[in-house]
């Protein structure tokens, strides 16, 4: 048996269950709002995919040159973010590090 309005297993009889009550309904979770289908979902992920792909060859690229302990001078300091710039170009950002 299923928790609704009107019955529960461990209800004690008096009144509705608490249970069927906190579980939302369809006429109470908002429908998605216009233009935000699955379809526009995927499309909108798509420039992170691109992102994270230029992430990981920056890396790689890095990684090859100076390895992790150089890479990893990025996290000391802000200004050792690479910029979009040296992100395409990573050599750029090894001399700058270096």
């Amino acid at each position: 048996m299923m928790c609704t309005p009107t019955g529960c297993p461990r209800s004690t009889g008096f009144g509705p269950c608490s249970h069927a009550a906190a579980r939302p309904t369809a006429a109470s979770v908002p429908a998605p709002a216009w233009g935000r289908s699955c379809c526009t979902a995927s499309w909108a992920w798509r420039p992170r995919e691109a992102q994270y792909a230029d992430g990981a060859a920056f890396v790689r690229s890095v990684v090859t040159r100076i390895g992790h302990e150089g890479l990893n001078a990025v996290w000391t300091d802000p200004e050792l973010l690479p910029t979009p710039a040296e992100l395409a170009r990573p050599d750029v950002w090894v001399r700058r590090v270096s």
